[in-house]
């Protein structure tokens, strides 16, 4: 029996798109529904401060805890393994909830505090 030795074809040695795009038509009707709903409704695309809330209180939240574990404060091996667990929870929230909208740009209406809370995963650690 022998074996097929020719090299796979990746999506790198493949010319064009990988998809099909020529018909744009179902996203620019849902782009125009989209705009027309928060024309509507007066609402702006931007998080506003009910983001800014949230991305105060998980990064917060997660360097309160980086502060209790790096202290001293907790001794116990289980704590501070939970303690690490939840640092790591808070880093994919932080990853998932701040950096995902900065990197949309609905973020903020200020493109500086929308671009360091892009970087806001890769300030933690995160890659």
């Amino acid at each position: 029996m022998t074996k097929n030795l020719q090299p796979r074809a990746t999506a790198a040695a493949q010319p064009g798109p990988l998809f099909n795009n020529s018909n744009r038509q179902f996203r620019n009707t849902l782009r125009k529904r989209v705009d027309q709903y928060f024309a509507d409704n007066n609402l702006s695309k931007k998080g506003g401060t009910k983001m800014l809330v949230k991305a105060i209180l998980m990064v917060g939240t997660y360097v309160s805890s980086y502060l209790i574990l790096v202290s001293g404060l907790v001794t116990n091996p289980y704590a501070l393994l939970a303690l690490a667990m939840f640092m790591g929870l808070c880093t994919a929230l932080i990853g998932l909830a701040v950096m995902h909208d900065a990197n949309h740009g609905s973020f903020s209406d200020n493109p500086t505090l929308t671009r360091w809370a892009s970087y806001s995963l890769y300030l933690l650690g995160g890659f």
